[in-house]
């Protein structure tokens, strides 16, 4: 039986030709005798190659692309469960968000009847609080930071108490870790995250209402656990004071945060960069001059420079959003593009955050053609990197950033452009529509989208009018057709319409390329949308003589140009996004 089967290993080992055929032996001979000549007596190792721990998950990561016409990952759900709408999508998250809440609750409450842990090894931050503590429990180091491990800052503090009472020795190490906790928590315990789905809706009202966040009042406790440990460290190094800092600044008491800073100053004790970051956010608070603003983070920044702290991107940041909340004035702009040159001498990518505070500090321009060359720039810059960080497929910020982005370069392509930024501008343009496909926020036509995911991106109408405006800015006429197309037919469907003058726009192009059809087909719509641009288009079609009109279309230019204005009175109702 062995013979038998290693004759047939042999057989399937046995070269095949093109066809499948088996090599005859005296080919095979030959083939043998000439590698055994070729071949060296020594076999060669080739040398080995350094790969990271996860490079064979990044190879197969990199075969994976993202399905862009899928919902956010927060819907995914059943097909007829998919909402849809904005409305519907802020009820799903907030049931969402309502269920986790109470499946929390009965975690607090009930540990011990849900107590599971099938996990080998196990994971602490998948079980349920731990609430309830022995009470023959060694106060000792380890029982400390079992309870700082579980955010139990109280009990912390209270083992830690009666560990010195005993007699116990508690480390150094310790007491900064139980210190550090307590002012990042400001001396309370560690509370529940707000589920994601919450965050999510709060922000998308924050940003529909054009509010910008701002730090709450001093929430600082006095004569708290942060306090009375400070008092026990007996080597109150850096970054025990950086660590009180911080969280001086984090919940709001900016002025004391300030006297440690001078604290640290006068002891001779240089703050690390984060430091140096949350005192340059504090300057909103505690300078109420602009001016004097801008020295204060001058003096920070030429103190880093003489103690050898390198500046984070995170530094830069807190500079650029203090620069936001200043005057629209050439000294702040240009301040900001020292900063950015800054950045970049250090190799210090900006991130999103970076551009979003250079949008503010340079919107709106007052028209000046020096800082419209520098808002293309930060617009083609922020679009990549909306791209790059996928900016597009959250719920709220994606309609909400393509809309503000599309606003601004209407504005900022004004006028006569170069060929580069229209190739630029028109890219941004397809790019749009290749990631956010030109849906209407009511789709009529949900069944035909069982069985796949629905399209993440809710268009309005107003935003298809700016996408229009643009493409025929950057001569590309097609695209504007092709969203006017897509627009035309379902027009009821999409929440407000287009600006009377990318409609009139899109006429003058038709009437340039002598496209009669299609010049009368978007006066037709702007007809039925009663924009008032409809009468100077349909005067502009009427006046070019060398057109051949057909008795229909003359029709449709005599009915807007006979109409007469009347006032027309709109009333809008409250309404409330709670």
């Amino acid at each position: 039986m062995f013979a038998r089967r290693a004759s047939l290993f042999a057989l399937a080992l046995r070269p095949h030709g093109p066809q499948g055929r088996m090599v005859s032996n005296a080919s095979n001979s030959k083939q043998t005798a000439k590698t055994a000549q070729s071949s060296p007596d020594k076999i060669q190792i080739p040398n080995k190659i350094e790969r990271s721990p996860t490079a064979i998950l990044e190879a197969i990561a990199s075969t994976i692309r993202k399905d862009h016409s899928a919902p956010d990952y927060m819907f995914a759900d059943d097909p007829y469960l998919i909402p849809t709408s904005s409305l519907q999508k802020r009820s799903y998250a907030l049931a969402k968000a309502s269920g986790k809440r109470a499946a929390r609750h009965f975690l607090a409450k009930y540990p011990n009847l849900l107590f599971k842990d099938n996990a080998d090894p196990s994971i602490p931050a998948y079980l349920p609080p731990k609430t309830t503590w022995p009470e023959t429990m060694e106060p000792n180091e380890a029982a400390i930071f079992d309870c700082m491990q579980w955010g139990k800052l109280d009990k912390a503090y209270e083992t830690y108490v009666k560990a010195k009472q005993e007699g116990a020795r508690v480390s150094e190490e310790c007491k900064l870790a139980l210190f550090e906790l307590a002012c990042f928590f400001n001396s309370s315990d560690m509370e529940e995250e707000e589920p994601l789905e919450e965050k999510w809706a709060k922000k998308g009202v924050e940003d529909l209402k054009g509010k910008r966040r701002v730090q709450s009042a001093n929430a600082w406790k006095s004569n708290s656990i942060a306090d009375k440990m400070l008092e026990e460290l007996a080597d109150k190094s850096e970054r025990a004071y950086c660590s009180l800092l911080k969280g001086l600044v984090k919940h709001g008491n900016y002025d004391q945060a300030v006297q440690v800073y001078r604290k640290m100053r006068d002891a001779k004790l240089v703050p690390d960069s984060q430091a140096y970051a949350a005192l340059i956010g504090a300057v909103l608070y505690t300078q109420s001059e602009r001016e004097e603003r801008v020295n204060v983070i001058t003096g920070y920044l030429k103190e880093m420079s003489k103690h050898g702290v390198a500046p984070t991107l995170e530094v830069f940041n807190q500079f650029l959003r203090v620069l936001s909340f200043g005057p629209k004035t050439n000294k702040y702009q240009n301040m900001a593009l020292s900063v950015l040159r800054e950045m970049k001498k250090l190799h210090i990518e900006p991130s999103l955050t970076s551009w979003t505070q250079l949008l503010l500090i340079f919107y709106p321009i007052d028209g000046k053609e020096y800082n419209s060359s520098v808002m293309r720039t930060v617009l083609s810059r922020l679009w990549s990197d909306v791209v790059s960080f996928d900016g597009l497929s959250r719920a709220t910020d994606g309609p909400m950033m393509v809309d503000r982005l599309l606003a601004i370069m209407i504005k900022h392509t004004e006028g006569d452009l170069a060929d580069e930024w229209k190739s630029k501008f028109a890219e941004i343009v397809v790019g749009v529509q290749t990631r956010c496909p030109l849906v209407a926020e009511e789709q009529n036509d949900r069944r035909e989208s069982r069985g796949r995911a629905l399209n993440r991106m809710e268009w309005t109408a107003p935003m298809l009018g700016n996408l229009l405006l643009i493409a025929l800015r950057c001569n590309g006429f097609d695209e504007a057709w092709k969203i006017f197309e897509v627009f035309s037919p379902k027009r009821a469907s999409f929440v407000g319409s287009p600006s009377g003058r990318s409609l009139a726009a899109l006429v003058a192009a038709c009437v340039d390329r002598e496209d009669v059809g299609k010049a009368t087909s978007v006066l037709e719509a702007m007809d039925d949308l009663a924009v008032e641009e409809a009468k100077s288009s349909a005067q502009l079609l009427r006046g070019r003589a060398d057109l051949a009109l057909q008795e229909g279309q003359r029709a449709l230019i005599d009915r807007i140009l006979a109409r007469k204005d009347k006032p027309v009175k709109i009333r809008i109702a409250e309404t409330s996004l709670y």
